[in-house]
């Protein structure tokens, strides 16, 4: 079951969540694991000019756009005769060496070796090159990102 709606209350005792939905009187629904997804912005460090082509994944808009990037980028390289042109189609590079961006490198990843694999005919989708970048030191660090360079 989904429900949208603006949490009013929540009883962790009880294991009751109550709230206000878009139209209509506020509803109250009993849950068995609780998963608070309570929003976030996304952050270029200053450089909001990025996000022309560096969508973020902090909606489900963002989430589709990555989406529709990541396939796109495949029925180009497809559609490529050139091979330098076809790599460049098949090489994505995943800004921020966090969870999410871990995850994203990891599921393109496994997109062109599982799903993808047998799809084509003029590609090979398991020559995918995923580059991951953080301005860290290290993959999966906790802490403190670094602080805007302007």
């Amino acid at each position: 079951m989904v429900q949208f709606g603006n949490v009013t209350a929540l009883d962790l005792d009880r294991r009751r969540v109550t709230a206000q939905r878009p139209v209509g009187p506020p509803i109250e629904f009993e849950y068995d694991s609780l998963i608070l997804a309570t929003g976030a912005a996304g952050s270029y460090f200053g450089h909001d000019e990025f996000s022309i082509v560096a969508p973020g994944l902090k909606t489900i808009d963002d989430a589709l756009e990555v989406r529709t990037r990541i396939f796109g980028a495949f029925e180009m390289a497809e559609s490529e005769e050139d091979p330098e042109a076809q790599r460049e189609w098949l090489t994505f590079a995943v800004v921020g060496a966090g969870p999410t961006g871990v995850e994203v490198a990891g599921q393109i990843t496994e997109l062109a070796h599982r799903s993808l694999k047998r799809n084509f005919r003029r590609i090979d989708p398991t020559t995918v090159s995923v580059l991951l970048f953080d301005a860290g030191d290290a993959v999966l660090r906790s802490g403190q990102r670094p602080a805007s360079r302007g």
